[in-house]
């Protein structure tokens, strides 16, 4: 579950609409999300701050990244 400084709200008019990833427009990020595993699977004996650094490298290459949605990706990193 994401903590609330990970959410991203955007608001139009008077309604706040929730940052969401689909199928259709996001699904680009499933290589993103491969790259990802691939990391994690080949990086025994590096840190875990070496592994997300990695990480965030990944996806901000992404220009619909909000800084915001790759700290998401990272919420159990404290």
């Amino acid at each position: 579950m994401l903590r609330s400084e990970h959410a991203i709200i955007l608001y139009d008019r008077d309604q706040a609409i929730p940052d969401r990833l689909t199928r259709v427009t996001h699904k680009h990020y499933l290589e993103h999300a491969r790259k990802m595993l691939t990391v994690y699977k080949t990086g025994i004996g590096r840190t875990r701050r070496e592994l997300h650094g990695v990480i965030k490298n990944i996806l901000a290459e992404e220009p619909d990244c909000d800084p915001r949605r790759i700290s998401s990706f990272l919420q159990n990193s404290r």
